[in-house]
């Protein structure tokens, strides 16, 4: 076809696995065992900050409850056991 190479003696192309990695997670909010949010945070971020953004998002479901136990599991999911 008035190439020079043949597709056959081609080389397959490399991967890169660090592109491959998603750069954020996106990690569900519950209260009391049901999700209530989801929140997209980047990975690894610390635990304050992340705890922080899931109480803004559920304040609906924890206005004038107490906080009896949080849970959370690093970039997989938080649990809010309120009363």
């Amino acid at each position: 076809m008035g190439h020079a190479d043949s597709i056959f003696k081609a080389r397959w192309p490399e991967a890169d696995p660090a592109l491959a990695q998603a750069q954020t997670v996106e990690i569900p909010v519950q209260v009391n065992g049901r999700v209530r949010a989801v929140l997209e945070v980047e990975k690894g971020l610390d635990e304050p900050a992340v705890l922080d953004s899931a109480r803004e998002a559920v304040k609906d479901h924890l206005d004038g409850k107490v906080i009896v136990r949080t849970i959370y599991v690093t970039d997989k999911v938080i649990n809010f056991v309120v009363r």
